[in-house]
């Protein structure tokens, strides 16, 4: 389980180095075309996702109210409890293994500073559009 965990980092991160040194050839207009441009997209994304996840966390809070309301529903919230403690501790586990992601990051930033630069642009106006 761990193991695979660590895999999946390991080519995801392999994979977004491939790909911010590709950009990184490109002509620096280019950098920052690509980096405005997937940010755009990914903010735009970002808002509707979030629009939708807040609309269901709202519906299914009123319809848990509704069915608490009517004493319909009886609760196990040790069992919820004990299935959110387990959730945490397989979280913890993954974010130990990805410690040396923020290393990473920072070296990506540094080397790509026109793409995220724009990406962060790009993202912020696409959030704006939603």
């Amino acid at each position: 389980h761990d193991m695979a965990a660590n895999q999946a980092v390991e080519e995801i991160s392999s994979a977004a180095e491939h790909v911010l040194d590709e950009i990184e050839k490109r002509p620096l207009s280019q950098q920052i075309g690509i980096g405005a441009a997937s940010g755009l997209v990914t903010g735009y994304l970002c808002a509707k996702i979030g629009k939708s996840v807040a609309f269901c966390a709202g519906v299914s809070a009123i319809g848990l109210q509704f069915f608490l309301s009517r004493k319909q529903s009886a609760i196990n919230w040790k069992k919820i409890e004990t299935d959110a403690q387990e959730a945490l501790k397989k979280s913890s586990v993954v974010s130990k293994q990805a410690s040396t992601l923020p290393k990473k990051l920072r070296a990506a930033f540094k080397e790509n500073q026109a793409f995220f630069g724009s990406f962060g642009g790009g993202f912020l106006v696409g959030l704006s559009f939603s």
